[in-house]
């Protein structure tokens, strides 16, 4: 699974130590992949796209913070009489985006060595990159995020993933105590189990899940791929009466998750030092939201500009950074200013139109 992506991932900046270091020695495969070097890393690495107005060099951590957001860890439970057990039993790891990312899951598949398949829902509008062969999970997808770990609760997630990957592997899905036991897992994971399973396994053995207690960022690549994926980058125009133009403009950076990653989204304030955690009351959802116009300017954009996120969020963040230039300069409070705003605001998040 020789790939340019993972060659070069040594190369950029340097991981979170304390996270990783304990992992190294039991995964040689994999590091043979990220330190191996070639010439060229730079003209292999970069993503040139005019959707991006730019270039960017994939980092392992950006594809941890990435499936932090936007990844599936899924175990696919079906009955099959074929097998002795009764039930197919498979191992699956996918993103699902809207078709107009669809360059992200080609970069995130270049990283991974080409692995996998990306495969286009023409009704949804959606495309998703799976990965199911045991061979390529087990030499690819499982040793990154044992080296680059996730820090969400979807943490928990992958080691039951895991856990279950390697029943499987060793054939133990194919008797009824290692359905049973792989089924059981499973139910911890994601939504849990569908009706059918709880009709035919009503007695499980009990499983642990891991919480994520304590999450740490581990390094500023995380937070460009959590943001390309759970990130918004939002402009509010309202009536106001204290502006000559009658209406005022307000930027605001939000990333939003499940309320069950609140220490997660606190962590966010302490590392950008600046936002706030905001709760959706009655949604189950929370979000760290920026909206103070001198943090952004300060912090928000320099750091983005830094640590690019990708896909159509980038030509998000491009626009965003336009208005931002114009608040700046005060021009909101003309008339010509504004419409400029408007013009610019209509064309940014879902109303951008996809070209795919």
């Amino acid at each position: 699974f020789n790939s340019p992506y993972l060659e070069a991932q040594a190369l950029l900046l340097p991981v979170n130590t304390k996270l990783c270091n304990k992992q190294y020695s039991t995964l040689p495969a994999y590091k043979e992949l990220l330190a191996t070097g070639s010439g060229g890393f730079a003209e292999k690495l970069s993503l040139i796209s005019s959707k991006n107005d730019g270039l960017f060099k994939l980092n392992p951590w950006f594809v941890t913070g990435f499936v932090d957001a936007e990844g599936c860890f899924t175990i696919s439970i079906i009955k099959d009489p074929r097998y002795k057990a009764g039930f197919r039993v498979e191992a699956i790891f996918s993103i699902a985006l809207h078709k107009k990312d669809f360059a992200i899951l080609e970069l995130i598949q270049g990283f991974f060595g080409g692995v996998g398949k990306i495969k286009y829902e023409t009704k949804r509008d959606v495309v998703s990159y799976v990965i199911r062969s045991k061979n390529q999970l087990a030499k690819v997808l499982l040793p990154h995020f044992d080296l680059f770990p996730l820090i969400s609760q979807k943490q928990g997630d992958y080691l039951l993933f895991k856990q279950a990957f390697e029943l499987i592997s060793n054939n133990t899905h194919l008797t009824l105590e290692g359905l049973t036991e792989i089924v059981a897992i499973k139910a911890k994971i994601n939504l849990g189990l569908p009706d059918k399973l709880k009709v035919a396994f009503p007695i499980l053995p009990s499983v642990c899940r891991q919480f994520i207690a304590d999450p740490e960022i581990p390094n500023p690549y995380w937070i460009a791929g959590f943001t390309s994926g759970e990130g918004s980058f939002y402009v509010k125009v309202s009536e106001s009466s204290f502006t000559k133009s009658g209406s005022q403009v307000q930027l605001f950076f939000y990333i939003t998750q499940h309320i069950r990653d609140k220490q997660l989204l606190v962590k966010l304030i302490s590392f950008f030092d600046a936002g706030r955690y905001h709760v959706m009351e009655g949604k189950g959802w929370a979000s760290y939201e920026c909206s103070k116009f001198s943090d952004i300017i300060l912090k928000i954009i320099p750091f983005f500009r830094e640590y690019s996120v990708v896909g159509v969020k980038h030509s998000d963040f491009i626009d965003w950074c336009k208005i931002a230039k114009l608040v700046e300069a005060k021009s909101h409070l003309t008339t010509e200013g504004l419409a400029e705003i408007h013009e610019i605001k209509k064309g940014m998040n879902k109303l951008r139109v996809s070209t795919i």
